[in-house]
C-alpha cells in the first residue's frame, strides 16, 4: 500500500471519520486538527479504526515518528517545529488556560459522553452518525454499557441525570463568563487552549441538538456559540466539505468525497475503481496526496476506551449486519417449509384409520414417545415382521424431525 504525494515533513493525522454536522465526533480530534490549521502545519488525514501503539486515537506520524494523545501530539509538534502560540501570554494567563483545558477535557467532556451514549433523549442524534442495521444497534447497546462503566469509574456517573447536566451548566457558564466579549480565549488569534475548548463546544453546538448543553449555548451563553462560528470562519473555511451533511452514512468510518484533507491510499480496490471510471469515460476523483496547509484539514479524538471499542466494531458490524439478518430469515423460512411440506406415507395410512387412532398416533409423535401398532390376525411371522417394521417407522420419524429441529437451531 503506497501513499500518493509527498509525506516528508507532513503530519499524518489518524482519526476515525467525519460526522454529519461537525468534522469529527471526537473533541480531541477536532482539537488536534484545529491546532494544525491554526499553525498552518502541512498535514493529511487517514480515517480508519487503527489505533496507536498506546491504543489511542487520534495519533500522528511525522517523518516516521509516532505520537499519540492530543496533549503529547501538540507538545511534540511545538518542539519539533518550533511553534509557540502562547508566546505573548503572561504566566498567569498560561495558568488560567491550563485550568480551563482541564475543566473541558477532564470534566465537561464526560457530560458529552453521558448525553450521547446513555441519555435516551439524545442518543438518537449520535446514532445518526453511524450506519443503519441490527448489528450496529447491537454495537451501540454494548457501547452504552461500556460508557456507563467508564462514567462510574470517573465518578460523574454516580450522579443523577439532573446533577450531571448541572455540572455541565456550571462549566459552560464559567467559560462564557471568562470569554466575555473577547474574540478568543487567549491571544489575538487563539492558542492551543482555544483549539481544545472549541473541539468540545463544537460537539455540543453542532452534534447534540436539543441537549441542555446546546440550549445553553444558544441561550444565556450565546457568546460561546458566536465564538464557535468565529473559529469555523477563521480556521475551517472548508467546513462544509469536511462533514457528511445530509448524505446517508452507509459505512464506518464515514468520509465525504469532498474532503480535501484525506490522504489517498492506493489499494487494489481503489485501482479497480479508478480503472472502471476511466473505462466509462468518467474522470476519477482528483488525487489528494499533496499536503494541505492554509487551514484545510480533518480531525478525530482520543475517546474513552468504551467509545473507541464502539467505533472499532462499527466497520465489521456494518459489513456483516445485513448478511446475518438475511441468513436468519432464510433459515426460518426453510424450517417452515420442512415442517409443512414433509411427506410421509404414514400420514396417508393414518388418514384411513379411525379418528381416535389418528389422534392417538399424532400425540405419540409430538411427545416423541415410542408407539406400537396392534397386531393383526394372520400368519404370526409375517405379523411380527410387519409390527417390527411399523414400530421402527414410528420411532424413527420423531428422530428425523428432531434432527431437523437441531439443524435449524445451528443455522440460527
Amino acid at each position: 500500500m503506497s501513499a500518493e504525494g509527498p509525506t516528508k515533513d507532513t503530519v499524518i493525522l489518524h482519526q476515525t471519520g467525519r460526522a454529519k454536522y461537525a468534522p469529527s465526533l471526537s473533541p480531541f480530534a477536532m482539537k488536534v486538527e484545529t491546532y494544525l490549521r491554526m499553525t498552518n502545519t502541512p498535514y493529511k488525514s487517514v480515517h480508519g479504526k487503527k489505533k496507536s501503539p498506546k491504543g489511542k486515537v487520534p495519533w500522528i506520524e511525522y517523518n516516521s515518528e509516532v505520537v499519540s494523545d492530543s496533549y503529547f501530539i501538540i507538545e511534540f509538534l511545538n518542539k519539533k517545529l518550533d511553534i509557540d502560540l502562547q508566546k505573548d501570554l503572561s504566566d498567569e494567563q498560561k495558568a488560567i488556560g491550563k485550568a480551563f483545558q482541564r475543566l473541558v477535557e477532564e470534566n465537561l467532556y464526560w457530560t458529552l459522553l453521558y448525553a450521547r451514549n446513555v441519555d435516551k433523549e439524545f442518543t438518537s442524534a449520535h446514532r445518526e452518525n453511524l450506519p443503519k442495521g441490527f448489528m450496529m444497534d447491537l454495537t451501540m447497546w454494548r457501547g452504552k454499557g461500556q460508557v456507563q462503566k467508564a462514567l462510574q469509574s470517573h465518578g460523574i456517573g454516580r450522579h443523577s441525570r439532573d446533577e450531571i447536566y448541572q455540572i455541565a451548566e456550571n462549566d459552560i457558564r464559567a467559560l462564557s463568563n471568562y470569554l466575555g466579549e473577547n474574540q478568543f480565549f487567549f491571544g489575538e488569534g487563539g492558542t492551543e487552549i482555544d483549539a481544545s475548548i472549541f473541539g468540545l463546544l463544537a460537539a455540543f453546538a453542532y452534534e447534540l441538538p436539543g441537549s441542555p448543553q446546546e440550549k445553553l449555548l444558544k441561550g444565556d451563553c450565546k457568546n460561546l456559540l458566536d465564538y464557535c462560528e468565529r473559529m469555523k470562519e477563521k480556521y475551517w473555511p472548508d467546513w462544509d466539505k469536511c462533514i457528511m451533511g445530509d448524505v446517508p452514512i452507509t459505512s464506518f468510518p464515514a468520509v465525504p468525497e469532498s474532503d480535501p484533507t484525506v490522504l489517498k491510499i492506493e489499494t487494489k480496490e481503489s485501482k479497480k475503481k479508478d480503472k472502471k471510471a476511466t473505462e466509462n469515460d468518467v474522470a476519477p476523483p482528483a488525487a489528494e496526496g499533496e499536503a494541505v496547509t492554509n487551514g484545510v484539514e480533518n480531525g478525530t479524538g482520543e475517546e474513552t476506551k468504551a467509545e473507541s471499542n464502539e467505533q472499532a466494531e462499527g466497520e465489521k458490524a456494518t459489513e456483516n449486519g445485513e448478511k446475518a439478518e438475511e441468513a436468519t430469515d432464510k433459515t426460518k423460512s426453510e424450517e417452515e417449509k420442512d415442517k409443512t411440506d414433509e411427506p410421509t406415507q404414514k400420514d396417508d395410512a393414518k388418514a384411513a384409520e379411525s379418528p381416535a387412532k389418528v389422534e392417538k398416533e399424532a400425540e405419540k409423535v409430538e411427545t416423541k414417545e415410542e408407539t406400537t401398532e396392534e397386531k393383526k390376525e394372520g400368519d404370526s411371522q409375517q405379523d411380527e415382521a410387519k409390527a417390527d417394521a411399523t414400530a421402527n417407522g414410528t420411532t424413527e420419524e420423531p428422530k428425523e424431525e428432531e434432527k431437523k429441529e437441531v439443524n435449524g437451531d445451528e443455522q440460527k
